[in-house]
């Protein structure tokens, strides 16, 4: 009597089908979850860069009796720069950073009155953001935020920096240019130290 069914080298075959569709099935499920976090991230970033500009703008802190800090989490939701800090963790081993959806932001930001003849303006500060990869930090940069912002943040030597362990490295001054290669470059540091801060400094210190 002659059995009917698949031999073994079909079925191999068909496996085989089965484990390349899933690998490439997969992949495009991991990158399109990366690029869905790190929209949320932008979008996160942006509002906390719109919100300390309506801070600004409403002059709050800017007298001599009226000094706003925003250096802790509770401040920053207090003001409105995030809605919540989830699972606060210590950033380069000081730093107290809220989670985003990818990575991690701290604050230390200050609206003060200061001598107008020295830096122009009554702001000064850092946002600090976080990151573990090369990956992520090309990405957030790759938005191209010297384009973003008003161009008032690049003001007294501000601009944008990263920093991993104790080296930092200018990606965007107000002059230079914030080309891909120099991105791509500097983000480098993010793996060869396991994480890295991408620190905008906003309107330079008085």
């Amino acid at each position: 009597m002659n059995e009917k069914g698949r031999s073994m080298v079909e079925m191999l075959g068909v496996l085989a089908i089965i484990g390349v569709l899933s690998a490439g099935g997969l992949a495009g499920y991991s990158k399109a979850m990366f690029q869905h976090k790190m929209n949320q991230t932008i979008d996160e970033a942006t509002k906390i860069f719109q919100r300390f500009e309506e801070i600004k703008e409403k002059d709050w802190g800017a007298t001599d009796t009226d000094l706003l800090w925003i250096d802790s989490p509770e401040a920053a939701v207090q003001y409105g720069l995030i809605d919540k800090c989830a699972n606060p963790s210590r950033i380069e081993g000081a730093t107290l950073g809220c989670q985003l959806p990818m990575g991690y932001v701290s604050f230390d930001l200050a609206q003060e009155k200061n001598n107008s003849a020295d830096c122009g303006n009554g702001t000064w500060g850092n946002i600090h953001f976080a990151f573990s990869d090369s990956k992520s930090c090309n990405a957030f940069l790759s938005v191209h935020w010297e384009n973003v912002l008003p161009v008032d943040w690049w003001a007294n030597h501000s601009g944008i920096y990263l920093w991993a362990r104790n080296n930092s490295h200018s990606i965007f001054n107000g002059s230079q240019p914030l080309t891909m290669d120099n991105i791509t470059n500097t983000c480098l540091e993010c793996d060869t130290n396991g994480h890295c801060l991408i620190t905008f400094t906003y309107r330079g210190y008085c």
